[in-house]
């Protein structure tokens, strides 16, 4: 993510998300996206299509409204949701199928404070599999094989795109 740089350039594209020094876990930068409804997220659009991704990030959801917030995303390189990893409106952590519109909850509650989350996601059709960390712990109800699709990974979001959704996060370096 590199937010050190005191800027987001070396993302492909950004809205609504911004650099800020108030709300940091390490360093002097993070990214914070703050949303009354109008998304706020960031890619990356990947050199080659990856099959087999893993995602590390580390996150304080500072608040969020009557709503889930998605805390980062894979998708197909052209532009196309594979999965979502998500904080429920109750605070429990998920993730969705956005190949097959299903959601997953675990019972594992995020906290106030940061958070290092890691997801992996292997897209083999309908051999495909998720598996999931929340500090550096295995969220079993969240590990599992799924139905991805078979085309490769070629683009990661962090933050939400979402319109409609209110919430503050914050995503830091220094893992």
């Amino acid at each position: 993510d590199d937010f050190e740089t005191g800027d987001l350039s070396r993302w492909s594209s950004v809205s609504g998300l911004t650099v800020q020094q108030d709300v940091i876990a390490a360093g002097a930068w993070a990214a914070r996206g703050t949303s009354s409804g109008t998304g706020a997220s960031t890619y990356r659009q990947l050199i080659a299509g990856q099959p087999d991704l893993y995602y590390r990030l580390r996150f304080n959801l500072l608040s969020h409204g009557p709503n889930s917030v998605n805390l980062a995303r894979v998708r197909t390189g052209t532009g196309g949701a594979v999965t979502t990893m998500l904080v429920t409106s109750t605070g429990k952590l998920g993730y969705r199928n956005d190949v097959t519109g299903v959601s997953y909850v675990s019972t594992v509650g995020v906290a106030s404070g940061w958070h290092e989350l890691q997801f992996h996601v292997f897209v083999n059709d309908t051999a495909s599999a998720v598996e999931v960390w929340l500090d550096g712990v295995p969220v079993a109800d969240l590990t599992r094989q799924d139905s991805l699709g078979a085309s490769s990974i070629g683009r990661v979001e962090l933050g939400d795109s979402s319109v409609g959704r209110t919430f503050d996060v914050t995503f830091a370096d220094g893992l």
